[in-house]
C-alpha cells in the first residue's frame, strides 16, 4: 500500500465517523424538537384556559401569575426549539458534506478531500462546543427553576 491509499482510507474513515455522528445528532434533535413542540402546545392550551378564566371571572393575582408563568415557559421552550431547529439544519448540511466526502472521494482531488475533512471537523467542534454551552445553560436554568 502506498501513502496515498492510506491517506484516502483514513479520510474516508473520518468521514464515515462524522457521518454517523451527524445521523445520531439528527435523530436526537428530531426527538427533542417533537418533545418541546408537544410541551409548547400543551402549555398554549393551558394559556387558552387561563384566558377564558380571565374573561369569565376577572383577573385575580393567582390567575395573572399562572398566565405570566405560562407565557415565559412558552417563550423559553420556543427559544430552545429554535436553536435546536438551527442545529438540525446545520447537522443535515454537515451530514450531506460527510456523505459526499465518504462516497465521492474518487471524484475529488486528495487536497479537496482534505479541506472538506478539515471544514467538517472544525464545524463538528463548533457544534460540539455550542451543544455543551447549551447544556450548561439548561442545567443552570433547571437549578434556578427548581430552587425553593
Amino acid at each position: 500500500m502506498n501513502e496515498y491509499t492510506i491517506c484516502v482510507e483514513f479520510m474516508q474513515d473520518c468521514f464515515s465517523d462524522l457521518w454517523t455522528l451527524y445521523l445520531t445528532l439528527i435523530g436526537i434533535l428530531l426527538s427533542i424538537l417533537t418533545l418541546l413542540y408537544s410541551f409548547i402546545i400543551s402549555k398554549k392550551d393551558e394559556l387558552k384556559l387561563i384566558a377564558e378564566q380571565i374573561k369569565l371571572g376577572g383577573a385575580t393575582p393567582l390567575i395573572n401569575q399562572r398566565k405570566s408563568f405560562a407565557i415565559s415557559y412558552i417563550r423559553r421552550l420556543a427559544n430552545i426549539n429554535k436553536k435546536c431547529f438551527v442545529l438540525l439544519h446545520i447537522s443535515i448540511f454537515m451530514d450531506i458534506l460527510c456523505w459526499v466526502g465518504m462516497r465521492l472521494s474518487f471524484i475529488f482531488d486528495n487536497t479537496i478531500l482534505l479541506w472538506l475533512l478539515v471544514v467538517t471537523t472544525a464545524f463538528t467542534m463548533l457544534i460540539g462546543g455550542y451543544t455543551i454551552y447549551m447544556g450548561y445553560k439548561l442545567v443552570r436554568q433547571y437549578l434556578s427553576d427548581t430552587k425553593i
